[in-house]
């Protein structure tokens, strides 16, 4: 239900380019804290949520839908900074971190008044059927080097992808 709403929202906003940043504004609601804060996995699906967000903002929903094009998050990680508490507002800053031949690398940064909260890491693979679409063909030019930390990522499943 919050890809679907994120998907609408983010539809009547402005237009931004692939290559730049895309916020997406959140609350921490009821259902998703555990004793007082935020729960570990809701920050992965709230980052799912921040990608859709992305596609749509940058104009690539509809031609991926077009051309019948998904992705498929291979490999995930997270850094906790702070909690985030019931009812408390942040952001998600979304951009592509890297790609390579094969795969797309997102950074999610999770922050709010008080400062970062978190950040997930996403290696994604572009799909068309069976097919793997190289990145760049779907976001345009993008960096091309791994940091450090895209690297940990990578070698959290050597060889898939």
């Amino acid at each position: 239900m919050r890809n679907l709403l994120t998907v609408l929202r983010a539809a009547a906003r402005p237009r931004l380019h692939p290559t730049g940043t895309v916020e997406c504004a959140f609350r921490v609601m009821p259902w998703e804290v555990g004793l007082r804060t935020f729960r570990s996995d809701r920050y992965l699906a709230v980052a799912e949520a921040a990608q859709f967000d992305f596609v749509t903002r940058t104009g690539l929903l509809r031609p991926l839908l077009r051309q019948g094009i998904g992705w498929v998050n291979l490999a995930q990680a997270s850094v906790f900074q702070r909690p985030l508490h019931l009812m408390q507002p942040f952001v998600v800053s979304t951009q592509v971190a890297c790609v390579d031949d094969r795969h797309a690398y997102f950074s999610h940064a999770f922050s709010s008044g008080q400062g970062p909260h978190a950040l997930v890491l996403v290696k994604a693979k572009f799909k068309q059927g069976g097919r793997t679409v190289p990145p760049e063909s779907v976001l345009g030019p993008q960096p091309r080097e791994k940091s450090a930390r895209i690297q940990a990522l990578d070698g959290l499943l050597p060889g898939a992808g």
